[in-house]
């Protein structure tokens, strides 16, 4: 067979994979062309020169190494980083977390949490479990419940993405895990600088939160609240539509265990031995050290009744009568005030009464302090 008719054979081959429906007509454009003989050299396609096995090993290994390398300075710059997340239901419990949310190490910031959590096993773990596990723990030992459900997440994280990654990781831990109890938590959440610092004992997330809260409470200093409970501190917000910010709060605060301020005012009515329709009544929410309070007034005109009342027990806590003749009677009996320090001494010249600059001024009474209000009473039932 010549050499034409062999190329001829490969080539309608060829064509009519490709275009079964022309092979003819290229064919016969092909035909125009000069015959080859069989003396016509074919031109061979060069072969791929390869490299050589052994530089091709090396430079195999060089890329495999740069990877080694690359993973390495990755790994390692993640696990040497660390954040703290802060998980606080009245028993702080703060996790050191690095990179790649590993549970580096776990400190119990005060007494109750000390009590109330078991942290032997903690370290280790990925930060969701171990929220899951300290929440079962809060659970169990009642320190966390339908009733008692506020609960403080707190990240201590400079950069704003990571520190919101960590804290909607805890809290989907920890909600999940309250829900298997059908406890449904209310959860604050709030970001805290690197150089913060605590006061009086407290946890780092509690003293920053107390922080943002005196802001709209007057007379009151962090270091005065910082002991005070969670769920009292979040009851005072709601009811002074404090809203501080770069705080989230998700879920919602089981009020129904608090006294209302008509409540207040019933209690106080019925110790008296008034009804409430028959006398002027006020009640205002505030803080007797670190329990919250009502100061319920019941002003029967003749005379007028302060009570200090609890605001989760509806405990009397104190109460004082002033008789507006200026004759004080006292509850139990007493028809004289203790004496107190820092009653006035001096007087005006001629007058016999004290220097003006020397009287005692009230308190205020949207924020105030039930001893500063009785003590101004007293203070001035003294002098006169």
């Amino acid at each position: 067979m010549s050499a034409n008719e062999k190329l001829n054979i490969a080539l309608r081959q060829e064509i009519s994979a490709i275009t079964p429906n022309r092979v003819d007509d290229l064919l016969a454009r092909l035909g125009e062309q000069p015959p080859l003989s069989d003396e016509t050299p074919v031109s061979e396609i060069p072969a791929v020169t390869r490299m050589p096995s052994r530089l091709r090993r090396q430079l195999i290994a060089a890329v495999l190494a740069l990877v080694v390398l690359g993973g390495g300075i990755f790994y390692g710059v993640r696990s040497a980083q660390r954040s703290v997340v802060i998980l606080d239901a009245d028993a702080p419990v703060a996790f050191t977390v690095d990179g790649f949310d590993r549970v580096r190490s776990v400190r119990l910031e005060d007494s109750h949490a000390v009590s109330a959590v078991d942290a032997g096993d903690l370290s280790g773990k990925r930060l969701d479990k171990a929220v899951a596990e300290v929440t079962e723990q809060l659970i169990e030992r009642d320190l966390l419940s339908s009733d008692e459900n506020a609960v403080l997440l707190s990240v201590q994280e400079d950069g704003k993405t990571r520190a919101d990654a960590l804290a909607k990781k805890a809290n989907n831990a920890l909600t999940t895990a309250a829900a298997g109890h059908e406890i449904t938590p209310v959860v604050v959440m709030q970001t805290i600088p690197e150089n913060a610092s605590s006061i009086n004992g407290a946890s780092l997330g509690k003293t920053a939160y107390v922080d943002k809260l005196v802001g709209g409470i007057e007379g009151k200093e962090t270091a005065d609240l910082v002991h005070a409970s969670l769920e009292d501190l979040m009851y005072f917000s709601n009811q002074k539509g404090l809203n501080p910010e770069q705080v989230k709060r998700v879920g919602t605060l089981n009020e129904a265990v608090y006294y209302t301020a008509d409540n207040a005012v019933a209690i106080a009515c019925d110790d008296a031995g008034y009804e409430p329709s028959a006398v002027e009544t006020s009640a205002l929410l505030g803080w007797e050290n670190t329990d919250l309070v009502y100061l319920a007034t019941v002003n029967a005109g003749s005379r007028v009744g302060y009570y200090c009342i609890s605001a989760r027990t509806g405990e009397i806590l104190n109460v004082y009568w002033e008789e507006l003749n200026q004759t004080q009677t006292a509850l139990d009996g007493q028809t004289t005030p203790p004496t107190l320090p820092g009653i006035p001494s001096n007087t005006s010249p001629g007058t016999g009464l004290p220097d003006i600059s020397e009287l005692p001024s009230m308190p205020a009474t949207s924020n105030f302090d039930i001893d500063s209000i009785i003590h101004f009473f007293e203070l001035w039932d003294d002098i006169i």
